[in-house]
């Protein structure tokens, strides 16, 4: 009902008839959308925080995690003080990337002590980097660092696959397995440190540019393929920020 002194204005309706809007219904509309616009800036205003588990993490000493890089460094065994498993696992397999990872990680020891025990400084810096970046950001060594570990590990499968007929059975059909050492490696390197992602993508690409063996005869041609369509489809298909709390169960405490 029409209140006392209440203007009326006409507007029309889908079906091209005249419509009585009141003030009280525009302002109702007004409040309607308001509200809307607020919950889509709050949307898009949000970022990810991480925040370290409750349990405060046995505190290691950078002096210590330098003594073991130096003397067992190419083995990963200051990556086992650090807690860091998988990336030790990398080192061992490939004697700290063959000598290469060893030498340029004498700058990243202190950041690798930080995250282990949840720093302050370390928590401050990386939920700034998920402030700014959606997903992790494309990183030129880790890309290469992830092709030479995939074309490594798909080259130990071959060896691995007797040549000759053995024990009566043909063993070539095992070839079809090197392209899952590849897209294993390349998944393993990506799921180091903060970042992680999926291993499916890595395994489409990987056998998807297994073909090109009978395109490219040259086998460090199609091996190089491989592993890099492998790296570029993880690294831009399934790459995320890893914002679990690591569990602090490990070989070395």
């Amino acid at each position: 009902m029409q209140k006392m002194g209440e203007k009326l204005s006409p507007s029309l309706a889908s079906d091209g008839s005249s419509v009585i809007v009141t003030p009280a219904v525009k302002e109702k509309v007004r409040q309607r959308r308001n509200s809307k616009e607020e919950k889509v800036s709050t949307k898009k205003a949000h970022h990810p925080v991480w925040q370290p588990g409750e349990e405060r993490p046995a505190q290691k000493s950078l002096l210590v995690a330098y003594l073991l890089w130096l003397f067992g460094g190419v083995f990963g065994v200051h990556h086992f003080y650090l807690r860091q498993d998988r990336r030790a696992f990398l080192w061992w397999s490939t004697l700290g990337y063959f000598g290469i990872g060893w030498i340029a990680e004498i700058l990243q020891i202190p950041a690798m002590v930080r995250d282990a025990n949840d720093d302050p400084r370390f928590v401050k810096e990386f939920n700034q980097l998920l402030r700014t970046n959606r997903k992790p950001p494309f990183s030129t060594g880790r890309f290469l660092l992830a092709i030479m570990i995939g074309y490594w590990w798909g080259q130990m499968i071959m060896i691995a696959i007797p040549q000759t007929v053995f024990f009566g059975l043909d063993w070539g059909f095992l070839h079809w397995a090197i392209p899952f050492g590849v897209a294993l490696g390349v998944w393993t390197v990506g799921n180091t440190g903060r970042e992680k992602g999926v291993l499916w993508h890595c395994l489409v690409a990987s056998y998807g540019s297994y073909l090109s063996r009978y395109f490219l005869m040259d086998e460090a041609y199609w091996f190089t393929t491989m592993a890099f369509c492998c790296a570029f489809a993880f690294d831009h298909f399934s790459k995320e920020w890893n914002l679990e709390v690591p569990k602090r169960k490990r070989m070395a405490r």
